[in-house]
């Protein structure tokens, strides 16, 4: 499935989630997660990590730091991008995240934004997130709520620093692209 169809897929499912209906509020917020795990994993695809990024290992590792918001909907993810196969690792410490390629930081764990962009100065470490002001704290990619849609923003300065590049295609359908100079 193409980020296209993916991004098609996400609007309508974001668009029925804000109809009136006897869905819980929970069950809305798994829809959202769903949804975002589709992004997070659709990022894969649009972003160019250096090629000595993957030394040791031939796969993508996406960790997720904190409360896991996913579960099991992640876990599913059997897809190659580049030819690189996605591993998931759940970590609850800041030294594991030198083995990651992408991190999602999740909320209860944003107050760390500081001492997680020292850990990874320098490193082609995506790190994304779902908070206010998490692109200025030092994320990369924000996934955002406009309107009844579910969108993402994208800071460029902060990936370039990690000499992680993305797709235009990426570029073209993010809600906002910042870049500080």
């Amino acid at each position: 499935m193409g980020f296209r169809s993916l991004y098609i897929i996400a609007l309508c499912c974001m668009l029925m989630s804000g109809l009136p209906s006897p869905v819980s509020a929970a069950t809305q917020n798994t829809q959202s997660d769903k949804i975002k795990a589709g992004f997070i994993l659709q990022f894969c695809k649009y972003v160019h990590w250096p090629d000595d990024a993957f030394q040791e290992d031939n796969n993508i590792v996406l960790c997720i730091l904190g409360q896991d918001p996913f579960g099991s909907i992640i876990d599913q993810a059997n897809k190659l991008f580049h030819a690189r196969k996605i591993e998931i690792r759940r970590i609850k410490d800041l030294k594991s995240i030198q083995e990651c390629h992408m991190l999602f930081v999740s909320s209860e764990r944003q107050q760390e934004m500081g001492e997680i962009v020292e850990a990874v100065k320098g490193r082609p470490i995506l790190i994304v997130g779902n908070e206010i002001n998490f692109l200025a704290m030092g994320g990369m990619i924000n996934f955002v709520q406009v309107g009844n849609k579910l969108r993402f923003d994208i800071q460029l300065t902060n990936c370039e620093q990690c000499q992680l590049q993305f797709s235009s295609k990426l570029l073209k359908v993010a809600n906002d692209v910042k870049q500080t100079r």
